[in-house]
């Protein structure tokens, strides 16, 4: 799958998140993504890769380039064979992790429920994907800025 247009970056393990991050920062440069918006994607692929080890037993993270119309765009495609996400709207809501609200005395190991949450202040859209092929799949999208006329 790689290519000019896209990247593939493959979780299996908690570093994962760091080269996740990597790659998706210097792609998200190379578009012209301003450098803000650059970490905050950078942010967002390390949050889902993550989850795709922490939750999903491993995965793998997407990258491609979107063009609508005159408009370009990042993003990012995390898949993994995990249970899924029961209640979306939940598990974007900082203190929910695996499908509760974290209380305080819950191990620091656990997280702090606030990933999913980062991942949706990050993007423009944050879609939660029907399972295909045994697979889970959550889609971040960021959109380069209009140039003001």
């Amino acid at each position: 799958m790689p290519d000019d247009q896209s990247r593939r970056v493959v979780c299996s393990d908690a570093r994962d998140r760091l080269v996740a991050s990597i790659v998706v920062r210097a792609f998200a440069r190379s578009l012209g993504f301003p450098p803000r918006a650059c970490l905050e994607l950078a942010i967002a692929a390390a949050e889902l890769a993550s989850n795709a080890v922490r939750h999903g037993g491993g995965g793998v993270l997407d990258v491609r380039v979107l063009r609508h119309d005159a408009r370009l765009g990042l993003e990012l495609e995390c898949s993994d064979e995990g249970t899924g996400i029961a209640d979306p709207d939940a598990a974007v809501r900082d203190g929910w992790s695996r499908g509760r609200t974290l209380g305080p005395d819950d191990p620091w190991h656990e997280g702090l429920g606030r990933g999913l949450g980062a991942v949706a202040r990050a993007v423009d859209e944050l879609v939660f994907a029907p399972a295909r092929e045994g697979r889970h799949v959550v889609r971040a999208r960021r959109w380069l800025p209009r140039p003001r006329a």
